[in-house]
């Protein structure tokens, strides 16, 4: 049932071509070159070191790896995280 519910609320906030960051609480990601990366609607960070990070999302982690990476500032729904980004991965 709650899938379907979820399935339904998507197909509604595409028909009125509402965004899905606001409508659905989806993870939005803004990166500067791999030097900086915004995240948006996210819901803490699970592991933090200077080489990897996952911060947990709606429905998924979204894993950074790099090296000298660090917490600029964090709020309630948005993250600055900078370093030397070599990858990220988005894990359910």
């Amino acid at each position: 049932m709650k899938n379907r519910r979820h399935v339904n609320r998507e197909k509604i906030v595409n028909a009125l071509e509402l965004p899905k960051d606001l409508m659905l609480g989806t993870p939005c990601l803004t990166m500067n070159g791999n030097r900086e990366l915004l995240i948006e609607n996210h819901r803490g960070i699970l592991t933090y070191s200077d080489r990897q990070m996952v911060v947990l999302a709606k429905d998924i982690r979204i894993e950074i790896s790099g090296t000298g990476l660090y917490v600029e500032y964090y709020t309630a729904d948005l993250m600055k995280i900078q370093g030397q980004m070599d990858g990220i991965a988005f894990r359910p």
